[in-house]
């Protein structure tokens, strides 16, 4: 039986609830992330006093605030998104409004290569930092960027793995049932 345009609403709706929960899950695991590592460096630096704890410690503690200042700004700037969505996709505007998000996903799809090559530079020029030089603080700064690095990886790879079902949903529309997104 085909499907109507509120069943499309519906499921796009759907679609977009579970995006956005899994985006904001997401963030607020990143700042509880960002809290650890620091607690973990501090404490090192605390026993240690070192330079490789100091070089650490540096490292992760920029490194933690990019990344909650960026979950935080996401929060804020997904919050307005998914409220100004809700309202589309429950009006006369849903097709346009689907539309538009399926092209918003597919370029931010499309930017995880970037994001994968700029973990690789990062990553490299921290092992090689880490072989050139014999100094505590460039080992210990060095290992900060491969967290950062790591870090960056894991949060990539499930924020597209998200996107991609969100877009793959919205594709779909409501011509099958709805998919469970998870994560």
């Amino acid at each position: 039986m085909p499907a109507t345009g509120s069943d499309a609403s519906a499921a796009a709706a759907l679609a977009m609830a579970q995006y956005f929960d899994g985006e904001r899950r997401e963030m607020y695991a990143i700042v509880a992330g960002s809290l650890v590592c620091v607690g973990l460096a501090l404490c090192l630096l605390l026993v240690a006093r070192d330079g490789f704890a100091k070089g650490l410690m540096v490292v992760v503690v920029i490194s933690a605030g990019l990344l909650s200042a960026t979950a935080g700004s996401l929060l804020v700037r997904d919050a307005a998104l998914r409220t100004e969505l809700q309202l589309h996709f429950r009006s006369e505007t849903a097709p346009q409004a689907v539309d538009g998000e399926r092209k918003r996903l597919a370029v931010i799809i499309a930017n995880y290569k970037y994001y994968r090559y700029a973990a690789f530079v990062l990553g490299f020029l921290a092992l090689l930092a880490f072989v050139a030089s014999q100094r505590g603080w460039v080992h210990g700064a060095a290992a900060g960027v491969l967290v950062l690095v790591l870090a960056q990886v894991v949060i990539d790879h499930y924020s597209k793995h998200r996107a991609q079902q969100y877009l793959e949903q919205l594709t779909k529309g409501a011509s099958e049932e709805p998919v469970v997104l998870r994560g």
